[in-house]
């Protein structure tokens, strides 16, 4: 019996959207963050680790590292969901003024919910 072998890639135009849009990603960040480097490093750092494939670095924790590193910017953290492995994704959820009351997160294990500056919440 014949296994599949490894999913093809995508094509070249695909592959070249999306590093064109990572890059226009982390140049927001880099303009958002200019008064305080440390945060666009601290970013680089989790995706460096999620990257490797550091077992202790897993899709939840980018997700949770970058809604505190990013609190008060929701557009960077809305953003984020772009990038998010299958399976994965996160929905902000306005109050009555438009801004971000919590922020869904979808996970392969279910849904939760954190509060826009990273903190665990209960069901809404």
């Amino acid at each position: 019996m014949h296994s599949p072998g490894p999913s093809p890639s995508p094509p070249a135009p695909a592959r070249a959207r999306s590093v064109r849009a990572a890059l226009a990603y982390l140049e927001a960040i880099k303009l958002a963050f200019r008064a305080d480097p440390g945060v666009y490093d601290r970013f680089l750092e989790v995706m460096q680790a999620f990257q490797a494939d550091e077992t202790a670095t897993t899709a939840q924790d980018v997700i949770e590292r970058t809604v505190l590193l990013f609190r008060g910017h929701s557009a960077l953290i809305q953003a984020l969901d772009t990038f998010l492995p299958d399976g994965f994704g996160l929905e902000l959820l306005p109050d009555e003024q438009g801004e971000t009351r919590a922020i869904r997160v979808t996970t392969r294990a279910g849904q939760y919910m954190l509060s826009p500056g990273g903190e665990l919440l209960p069901k809404l």
